[in-house]
């Protein structure tokens, strides 16, 4: 009987690892490797993704949703250019392969002058927002699979804060503070 619980517990911490290694190389594969002929889109997508990989399989994945990864929509384009819009998860593996998510409050965004970006809470945004917004997490939670489930998405105003224009963003979170300085890569300017 030991000998059967402790196979049972080597499958289960293997599978806990595979989990957490396969969500990684989900969540990095853009990076992964040099793209070839890179679209402004691709090299603005690349660069929205902040991808924290901690001790034990915990990770942090910020995405900063910005214009030039949406060329296609122009209306999606000026709404990202009006508004700041971050998503984020910090998960860890749970029992059985899992994954559990943890809490994540508004964060503290900052502007490259320092000055803190305005959250807007969901009840106070406007119709087209509020439905860009469940639009997005409908396909972060069908496109990114357990980390999507996991994503929290957050809209700010920008502050003067623009993907294609000087500046940048400070996102202070547990214990770290993730960064992004603009102009994008992608960026028209660029």
């Amino acid at each position: 009987m030991t000998r059967i619980s402790t196979i049972h517990k080597q499958f289960r911490a293997a599978l806990v690892a595979f989990s957490a290694l396969a969500c990684i190389l989900y969540a990095s594969s853009p990076a992964g490797a040099r793209p070839w002929k890179p679209k402004p889109q691709n090299l603005a997508q690349d660069y929205a993704q902040i991808l924290d990989v901690r001790a034990q399989g915990e990770v942090v994945l910020l995405l900063w949703f910005v214009p030039e990864m949406a060329p296609e929509s122009p209306a999606a384009g000026v709404l990202l250019d009006k508004y700041v819009v971050i998503g984020a998860v910090h998960s860890r593996p749970g029992p059985a392969g899992s994954m559990l998510f943890d809490t994540i409050d508004p964060l503290q965004i900052t502007g490259a002058d320092g000055k803190p970006l305005t959250f807007l809470d969901s009840d106070k945004l406007p119709a087209d927002v509020s439905g860009f917004v469940a639009a997005m997490a409908a396909t972060m939670k069908q496109s990114m699979g357990a980390m999507g489930q996991g994503m929290r998405i957050f809209v700010y105003d920008n502050g003067g804060v623009h993907a294609c224009a000087k500046g940048g963003l400070s996102i202070p979170y547990n214990g770290e503070v993730y960064t992004y300085d603009t102009p994008f890569p992608g960026c028209s300017a660029n």
